[in-house]
């Protein structure tokens, strides 16, 4: 019942019946979770690089929050010239 599992299965179901724009969950169209699929579209990815595993579904939330966080120091440094906002925040 929570979104990671829900998510994973419906990445498994996305790579079984290669429909990239309908996102499926137990064989029918999503309707409790509307969100657009772009972390379904990276889970799929991720199983098609990785593997189905833990990692492969895990992956692409950890890889979004480490480019977000070298995103805000990088960001800080091109427009207040100093990286210390960007750690902050």
């Amino acid at each position: 019942i929570w979104d990671e599992s829900r998510l994973a299965i419906s990445a498994h179901e996305m790579r079984e019946n290669g429909d990239f724009l309908v996102v499926h969950h137990d064989g029918f169209p999503e309707r409790w979770s509307v969100k657009p699929p772009l972390m379904i579209w990276a889970q799929v990815l991720s199983i098609r690089t990785f593997g189905y595993n833990e990692f492969s579904i895990r992956f692409p939330s950890a890889l979004a929050a480490f480019l977000c966080c070298a995103f805000f120091p990088w960001l800080s440094l091109k427009i207040v010239k100093t990286q210390t906002p960007g750690f902050v925040a």
